[in-house]
């Protein structure tokens, strides 16, 4: 499809004929040291798969939704600032044909994969 463009407000061509999961929101505060949800909603399981490489699966398809993932701590409480840091986010459709999870990968200021905490969102 290189060269091909679409209008704003229609669906990519590739895309056309797959349903979104219309008003699926959820959201996960994920301690890092071990890949476990402190608290969340829709969320069904969160794992860690290496240093700064974690799992978060949902209870519906979240392949055709927006993700946003900041690094934060998982306790409401505690003070101060998050740490410096990178996150990204990508659904786990691409990878492993899951369309109800994602992927989250964290660094730390030099680029290389930390266990940092992280809060991630996604909304359909």
């Amino acid at each position: 499809m290189a060269g091909q463009y679409w209008q704003a407000g229609e669906p990519h061509p590739a895309a056309k004929g797959a349903a979104p999961a219309a008003g699926v929101s959820g959201f996960a505060v994920v301690r890092a040291v071990d890949g476990t949800v402190q608290f969340g909603s829709n969320v069904t399981a969160a794992q860690r798969f290496g240093v700064g490489v974690y799992g978060v699966a949902f209870n519906s398809d979240v392949s055709r939704c927006a993700y946003a993932a900041t690094l934060g701590d998982p306790v409401a409480h505690k003070s101060g600032p998050p740490p410096f840091g990178f996150v990204s986010v990508v659904n786990a459709f691409r990878i492993f044909g899951d369309k109800q999870a994602v992927i989250v990968e964290v660094a730390d200021p030099g680029g290389s994969h930390a266990d940092l905490n992280f809060h991630l969102t996604v909304t359909c």
